[in-house]
């Protein structure tokens, strides 16, 4: 599955003006993103990634 650079700047602008205006961190932020995970009709194995995915930006020394 490609990704799509339009949406994909659609949603980190999202990410960044509701971080710059409510001062939502990264757990706070995680938690919608899980749920859309959890909701989608992916299929498991890729579920599971993006759950992962979601844990390790949320671990102590990840990235930003």
């Amino acid at each position: 599955m490609k990704e799509n650079p339009r949406h994909n700047g659609h949603a980190k602008g999202r990410i960044r003006r509701a971080r710059e205006i409510f001062g939502f961190d990264d757990r706070l932020l995680a938690r919608p993103a899980a749920a859309a995970v959890t909701a989608s009709f992916a299929p498991e194995a890729v579920k599971t990634k993006l759950h992962k995915e979601i844990r390790e930006w949320l671990s102590p020394g990840a990235a930003a």
